[in-house]
């Protein structure tokens, strides 16, 4: 019997431990280590914005495929996964409206609901702003200023 108590407590500990991740927090990195991240390694940011605008500020490159396809050469392509793989982008780049660069350090989730953290360089009108994106806040995409040109973000779907 003492083995089916084991059992039974290791399900309850776990079920908590899960309620705790989905409630609590958003499995992202925090906000703390991505800006330290950003301080310690500014000038490669600013190194990626300066190329991807060079290249036309193509939709995506991320470290396993470009939209649209083949939009750089193989070589350049290789410089952009050194600098993913140095800084953690593990969804690359994305451009959105008036030259808005997207830099995903994190995304997860499925097609239908998903979530994602990273940096923003010069987003359009960042109107829910937070001191605090280490949980989901009430607005589906979400900003904190890093300085002039830069935010930490976070959006969800659901």
């Amino acid at each position: 019997m003492n083995w089916l108590k084991i059992v039974l407590w290791s399900i309850c500990l776990g079920l908590i431990w899960i309620i705790y991740q989905f409630f609590f927090t958003t499995g992202h990195p925090s906000d703390k280590n991505l800006l330290l991240k950003f301080e310690q390694s500014r000038a490669k940011y600013e190194t990626l914005v300066t190329m991807f605008e060079q290249d036309g500020l193509p939709q995506v490159i991320a470290p396993d495929w470009t939209r649209p396809s083949n939009v750089i050469p193989t070589a350049r392509w290789q410089e952009y996964r050194v600098l993913f793989s140095e800084l953690e982008l593990e969804g690359g780049l994305r451009s959105l409206e008036g030259g808005t660069i997207k830099f995903i350090a994190s995304a997860g989730g499925l097609p239908s609901a998903n979530s994602g953290k990273g940096y923003m360089f010069k987003p359009k009108n960042p109107q829910a702003t937070y001191d605090n994106l280490n949980k989901f806040p009430d607005t589906r995409m979400s900003y904190r200023k890093i300085d002039e040109d830069w935010y930490l973000f976070l959006h969800w779907t659901d």
